[in-house]
């Protein structure tokens, strides 16, 4: 899948692209570099990879890997699921500025109370000034040490503590900071129906949508203007959208 997103990326912006490994073979790695895929590794818990009582993964190593980034490359970044795919150039819509933090508000689907309990953002789809310092990040990582919050439902409850999430569309400010709230019916669409980026959210451990992920990826790679201008209609006309 980050193969798959790489190459997807580069068809849309000449990006620097960076993958944090976490259990990558040698042949995967080499084909990554080979595709122009700078391989960093940080060290994470393995406990990042356990189910809470709820039954979400806690995925807590993304907060490392972004915080060694800003601190390796002090550069701002985009961060981007692997289970994600660009339907357009979307890279200057979300790219932050220096001091800002972008995250997108949960799409119509996930907006149910049992989903919402793992944080009103989706963490797939993100965005980190260079400017975020290590105490915001010592913050979120509090959060996580009860072995209960995901990366996503701490940063949910962080961001709360100053910003009205709901405010779609929104820039607020937290602290020092700015905090840019994002549609996920557009930037984060696990719909994969009408966004700008499709997220084939749980590809990794769910065989119905990695082979939605991979047979996607392949005929937009083929296709992609055509794919492009299918997906913006349907955006505009609400031809095929979830509704529930």
């Amino acid at each position: 899948m980050a193969l798959a997103l790489a190459k997807n990326v580069r068809l849309y912006a000449d990006c620097q692209l960076f993958l944090y490994d976490l259990g990558l073979k040698d042949e995967e790695r080499a084909e990554l570099e080979a595709n122009g895929v700078t391989i960093e590794k940080t060290a994470f818990d393995e406990g990042t990879f356990k189910l809470n009582s709820k039954g979400n993964i806690r995925t807590t190593h993304k907060i490392d890997c972004i915080q060694h980034f800003l601190r390796t490359y002090s550069r701002s970044v985009l961060v981007l699921d692997a289970d994600a795919l660009l339907i357009e150039n979307v890279v200057s819509d979300l790219f932050p500025h220096e001091r800002e933090i972008v995250v997108t508000y949960r799409c119509n689907r996930e907006r149910k109370p049992h989903i919402l309990i793992n944080g009103k953002i989706n963490a797939g789809v993100m965005a980190f000034g260079a400017g975020i310092s290590d105490d915001f990040f010592d913050e979120w990582k509090e959060i996580c040490a009860d072995g209960e919050h995901t990366d996503q439902s701490a940063l949910s409850a962080l961001l709360e503590t100053h910003v009205v999430l709901e405010r779609v569309g929104s820039a607020q400010p937290y602290g020092k900071y700015e905090i840019r709230i994002l549609d996920g019916n557009v930037y984060n669409d696990v719909t994969c129906r009408t966004g700008k980026i499709f997220h084939f959210k749980n590809a990794g451990r769910q065989l119905n949508k990695r082979l939605g992920f991979t047979s996607f990826a392949v005929v937009h790679r083929i296709f992609p203007r055509l794919m492009t201008g299918i997906v913006a209609l349907n955006r505009r006309y609400q031809w095929f959208v979830w509704r529930g």
